[in-house]
């Protein structure tokens, strides 16, 4: 039986209990069993994964966070363990404060939930985390040399390469025998979207969209379309609050 590590960041220890349990009914369903740690507060969160020069061995595989926590704020705590920990932890936002979406969307949150409720959207946002996560969340390079597997959640950018395709991951890039437009098709469109003439982005690495840019959360900066540059948004921010 699979094993995964979650987090829960919640100052409601009641609802956090409610939280708890639905997330054990989810995965006892895929035969996986959780580990779960609980912190009541920022003021935990800071001290154990932040000022603490100890690893969280192999870290976790999920975050659940509230953003008001005391003085201190969820969406800035996890900005500060993104940064000083470099990892890419899949963080779900559970909040009251429902005007915070963008900023979850700024740290490159996985999900959104409303408080009121999170219920009704909880199971359809791990199933896409077990997707994503799993053995399915994979992308098949071919060329050449062989066949390559990818996470999805690798892969940055895709453009075309004369009749090729490019595809760009945070430090490489691998060369597809397939012409852009049929390497596209086989591609989750809920997470990759078309920007510009034949490239296409990762949502859930886009940092900022401007104009007529965008950049990607490598520091790479891709054209956007102005007739697309909406529907890119769309797109972000159905992937962020799974709305």
């Amino acid at each position: 039986m699979e094993s995964r590590k979650i987090l829960i960041c919640e100052d409601e220890e009641k609802f956090a209990k409610g939280l708890r349990r639905q997330i054990e009914t989810f995965f006892l369903g895929k035969k996986e069993e959780i580990q779960f740690c609980y912190l009541q507060n920022g003021a935990a969160f800071e001290k154990q994964l932040l000022l603490q020069d100890v690893s969280d061995e192999e870290g976790f595989d999920l975050i659940f966070m509230d953003i008001c926590l005391g003085d201190l704020d969820g969406i800035e705590l996890i900005d500060r363990y993104r940064n000083k920990k470099e990892k890419k932890t899949p963080v779900i936002f559970v909040s009251s404060m429902e005007d915070r979406v963008l900023d979850g969307y700024e740290v490159n949150a996985f999900a959104f939930l409303y408080k009121r409720n999170y219920e009704e959207k909880l199971e359809k946002h791990l199933e896409r985390f077990w997707k994503e996560y799993g053995c399915l969340a994979k992308m098949t390079i071919k060329n050449s040399e062989g066949l390559k597997l990818l996470d999805y959640r690798d892969v940055y950018s895709i453009e075309a390469d004369g009749r090729k395709t490019l595809v760009h991951t945070l430090k490489d890039a691998f060369s597809d025998e397939r012409a852009v437009g049929a390497f596209v098709q086989e591609l989750p469109r809920e997470r990759f979207q078309e920007v510009y003439k034949c490239v296409y982005v990762n949502v859930e690495h886009i940092s900022r969209i401007d104009t007529d840019t965008l950049k990607l959360d490598n520091a790479q900066t891709v054209p956007v379309s102005r007739r697309k540059r909406k529907a890119v948004m769309d797109a972000v921010m159905q992937y962020v609050s799974g709305m």
